[in-house]
């Protein structure tokens, strides 16, 4: 009896280095997850602040006299020049369609660690 309760004591070299890899690659999957979530989440964080930027611009174009957008035909608005907003950069642009009716267009892109994004497009027909 003396001989089997001492070899029951401890775990084998085997034991301990198949548990260590099983935690391992547990411990670098839960990393990876979190990493895609924070990745993820900042993304919908800028795409989120290009809606507001985009609906901002349509908003006031929308309030300016009709008469006023046949002298607006372009304007940008680049990386920095946004206050609060200095990832982003917004192009309005009015086009007109006939003379009753002008397209005005709001595209807005952002830069995140030096990549450029999808543009955010809203385009809206506007009649007297």
């Amino acid at each position: 009896m003396n001989k089997i309760s001492k070899k029951n004591k401890g775990f084998t070299l085997v034991e301990v280095l198949v548990s260590a890899v099983l935690l391992s690659f547990i411990v670098v999957g839960v990393l990876l997850m979190s990493t895609t979530n924070i990745k993820s989440n900042h993304y919908a964080n800028r795409h989120t602040r290009a809606i507001v930027l985009a609906e901002e611009k349509m908003e006031s174009m929308l309030r300016m006299p009709f008469d006023n957008l046949a002298t607006f035909t372009y304007e940008k608005e680049n990386y920095g020049e946004i206050p609060n907003f200095v990832e982003f950069r917004r192009i309005t642009t009015v086009s007109v369609v006939d003379t009753d009716q002008y397209r005005i267009t709001v595209t807005v892109n952002w830069k995140s660690q030096g990549i450029k994004s999808a543009p955010i497009t809203f385009s809206i027909v506007r009649t007297r």
